[in-house]
């Protein structure tokens, strides 16, 4: 009998993690219990007793990092990690306790050179591990804490000697599991793709993903009105813009410190007229601005990739790599001012990327409005109305997947903070789409503890219920790989893409936070008031996945506006 509960536990813990996989990223601002187990997990490979928990928790006032440096002052750790323990053994152990396996050649490489350089702690490693757990590490994490958690409700009131016995002999029988689980889950995935393929006409490869397979009809119909009656509300104009600022960041430990100061002074006030618009430029290795005006014929001609030549003109800024300044394909980030409105064109090839475990994000170029909070009351109102319409002219962008990247994207970002409650949501709207990353790390709606935004994951199609495709504008493309793929500067961006967020998109975005919260954010008082949301900022982003290999991801943009109506456009 015990052996069919400690099973049926196993099961549970395995299909939570396989029904829903979200962030692990560390709260720096709240320790909660699931932390609390995936570091016990991760240090100790054990389920936690009842009063250790609460201890760290609630008593001892210390944050994670420093419950995790408190974590090597026990005997407990000491016993375990002995001071004769190489580096190789104790990465691998780390490993076997999260993930139940042994580090892969690249990972035991890297961190074994930080560790012995003393650049991180141990403590430090461990709670990076946890942070970093992607894919089958994440799935497999997930099941250890959701089985833990399940663990110390089932078994509160026993005796604490046989919760210690009975709590080693379940996570070992857990261990035994997760293989074959981890093989059950991939014949059933297989069945699933095979379903797929057989009804491939009644559903599109990218869509918005929800909880639910069976979503129905779109709980509204999309209203449009005349263009002759929007509001300008972010001009591209050059004249309504001041320089460019170019802002870049090497690693993300360098971006999660800096960010906040250095974009605190790059304010735009679109009702003053005032548009500071900066490009946030991560993890390409190095950045240096190499061309700022004047003419620089003797660099290689990056138009082939990004479609936009700026070696020659008093308008222009490339700002890239070492390697862009010799090879058209090297990483460069470029904008220049076109028949008076501003273009901005990328390339980001990852062999500009430094060697370096990204657990959130990739490779990616952000052209970005930071708006005043003065500036825009909210686009939606009491009586149901409002609308936000982004849109910009694109060229079709080059992908080039040397191996098997996992993909990328281009989208829209759209920033909104609620004014009565201070929760956030972050929209992001695919424009292109490319391999499995959209499906993989964007798709549906999240929540990132670590920032306390919960990201909106929609595109622009005709099926979309939380943003509406504008009549005018084409819908989300699908790029594939094309490694032979050129371009030229022939100043033409022919793909008009405008997407709105209106009132009911809004509305139903609410509504599912509200029905179905994603892990994270069941506590979160999102409400349902959609004029109580104000617009925090706007930005059009390329983004390379840097997991599965090398990868080329380029293209251009020119005319990003956005307006202000009643009704979509």
């Amino acid at each position: 009998m015990k052996k069919n509960q400690s099973n049926l536990a196993i099961l549970i813990a395995i299909i939570l993690t396989f029904s829903t996989i979200t962030a692990n990223d560390i709260n720096k601002n709240l320790v909660s219990q699931d932390e609390l187990i995936k570091l016990y997990i991760a240090t100790f490979d054990r389920i936690p007793d009842a009063d250790g928990l609460n201890y760290w928790t609630n008593d001892s006032g210390l944050d994670i990092e420093n419950i995790a440096k408190s974590f090597f002052d026990q005997y407990e750790t000491q016993s375990k990690y002995p001071k004769d323990l190489s580096t190789f053994e104790f990465i691998n152990t780390v490993y076997t306790n999260l993930f139940d396996r042994t580090s892969d050649e690249k990972g035991l490489t890297y961190w074994t050179k930080e560790l012995d350089n003393s650049t991180i702690s141990k403590d430090t490693f461990i709670l990076a591990m946890i942070n970093g757990a992607v894919g089958d590490d994440a799935k497999t994490l997930l099941t250890k804490s959701n089985f833990a958690s399940q663990f110390m409700k089932d078994n509160k009131n026993i005796e604490k000697e046989e919760y210690t016995r009975k709590a080693k002999v379940d996570f070992e029988e857990l261990d035994k599991s997760i293989a074959s689980s981890n093989y059950l889950q991939d014949k059933i995935n297989g069945l699933i793709d095979n379903i797929k393929d057989s009804i491939k006409g009644l559903e599109e490869k990218y869509h918005e993903y929800t909880s639910s397979d069976n979503r129905g009809e779109r709980p509204f119909t999309p209203v449009f009105q005349d263009d002759d009656e929007k509001v300008t509300f972010i001009s591209s104009k050059c004249s309504s813009n001041k320089t460019i600022q170019y802002l870049a960041y090497l690693t993300p430990t360098d971006a999660y410190t800096e960010h906040l100061s250095d974009v605190q002074n790059l304010i735009s006030n679109p009702k003053n007229g005032n548009l500071q618009p900066f490009l946030d430029i991560r993890y390409l290795n190095p950045v240096t601005k190499y061309m700022n005006g004047g003419s620089y014929d003797f660099y290689p001609n990056n138009a082939e990739f990004t479609g936009l030549d700026v070696r020659n003109g008093s308008s222009n800024i490339g700002i890239g790599t070492t390697a862009s300044s010799g090879d058209s394909s090297g990483s460069i980030v470029q904008s220049e001012c076109i028949d008076s409105s501003l273009a901005i064109g990328t390339t980001i090839n990852l062999y500009d990327t430094p060697e370096q475990s990204i657990t959130y994000g990739g490779p990616q170029t952000t052209f970005t409005y930071q708006l005043l909070s003065s500036s825009l009351t909210s686009p939606w109102s009491s009586d149901k109305k409002g609308n936000l319409a982004l849109q910009a002219y694109f060229d079709n962008p080059i992908y080039a997947n040397y191996s098997t990247n996992t993909g990328g994207s281009v989208s829209y970002g759209l920033f909104l903070n609620n004014k009565k409650t201070g929760e956030k949501l972050n929209f992001v709207i695919a424009i292109y789409l490319i391999g499995d990353a959209w499906i993989e790390e964007k798709a549906g709606i999240k929540f990132d503890p670590t920032t306390n935004i919960a990201h909106v994951a929609t595109l622009i199609d005709d099926s979309s219920w939380w943003s509406t495709k504008s009549p005018k504008s084409q819908t989300a493309k699908e790029i594939t790989s094309d490694i032979s793929k050129k371009t030229s500067d022939d100043g033409k961006w022919n793909n008009l893409y405008r997407v709105n967020i209106s009132y009911q998109n809004l509305l139903a975005v609410l509504d599912e936070l509200q029905k179905n919260p994603p892990e994270g954010a069941e506590n979160k008082n999102f409400g349902m008031s959609p004029e109580d949301w104000e617009v925090d900022s706007v930005m059009v982003q390329y983004e390379l996945e840097e997991s599965g290999g090398k990868a080329l991801l380029a293209g251009s943009f020119r005319g990003f506006e956005v307006y202000l109506t009643e009704d979509s456009i």
